[in-house]
């Protein structure tokens, strides 16, 4: 994984741990879901880590 994409998720986890506040539960695996996608390979253990959401899940 980049260093700096890792970066790049650390400096945004507060806005998107805000959005997530507000959405249910299906609502919050889907985003959680794209953001592993969209950030590509080592996406889904950066969100299992970062989010305590089960790497199954995504």
């Amino acid at each position: 994984m980049d260093v700096e994409i890792i970066k790049a998720l650390e400096t945004f986890l507060p806005v998107l741990e805000f959005g997530l506040q507000k959405m249910t539960g299906s609502e919050r695996r889907i985003y959680l879901a794209e953001i592993a996608k969209r950030l590509g390979y080592g996406g889904i253990k950066l969100v299992n880590e970062h989010f305590a959401i089960d790497y199954k899940t995504i």
